[in-house]
């Protein structure tokens, strides 16, 4: 395992890329599998690790990109 006494010098960075599948253009967090309940009261993105107050918008902070169009 390597040790980091001395600090990092630099990092490799890696990128992800997931399809997520809204119903009918019902663009909502609700639907979205990376909203997660963090108590059973409150939710949490998993993407991005913030609260999220309401299910039923998308916030302008989503990492979340869309084509255009239909995907049937």
């Amino acid at each position: 395992m390597a040790r980091f006494d001395d600090g990092v010098k630099f990092y490799d960075t890696g990128h992800v890329t997931i399809r997520v599948n809204f119903p009918e253009g019902d663009r909502k967090c609700r639907w979205c599998p990376m909203c997660k309940s963090d108590n059973g009261i409150r939710h949490r993105c998993t993407l991005t690790d913030r609260i999220l107050y309401t299910t039923e918008v998308i916030p302008p902070e989503c990492p979340l990109t869309f084509e255009e169009g239909r995907n049937e």
